[in-house]
């Protein structure tokens, strides 16, 4: 398992369509059941499965087959409002107060 953090956009891929590979295999699928079930082309999901170019539908109509789309619900999670007194507090400069010194 890599860090996606640390990892190019070309392992991300790779990583996301091995673990799509994973996913299938663990259901004894072929790439045709997956393609049918999904409704997209064989070809579709060779693409993900390869780490290659893919539409995004593609990508939601596989996961949703295999029951993973809820994964996609943390991807872009929405992030907490702030409110305009928050905002402002974050704009003041923190003081910092010196040490006292030990006699």
């Amino acid at each position: 398992m890599i860090d996606f953090r640390l990892a190019s956009a070309a392992q991300i891929q790779a990583e996301l369509g091995e673990r799509l590979r994973q996913q299938r295999l663990s259901r004894s699928w072929t790439q045709r059941d997956l393609a049918m079930r999904a409704g997209i082309a064989v070809n579709a999901v060779r693409n993900l499965e390869a780490g290659g170019n893919a539409t995004v539908l593609s990508m939601v109509k596989v996961l949703q087959v295999l029951s993973l789309v809820h994964e996609l619900g943390e991807v872009f999670k929405p992030g907490v409002a702030l409110s305009i007194a928050d905002l402002e507090r974050l704009e003041q400069p923190q003081t910092k107060r010196a040490r006292a010194r030990k006699s």
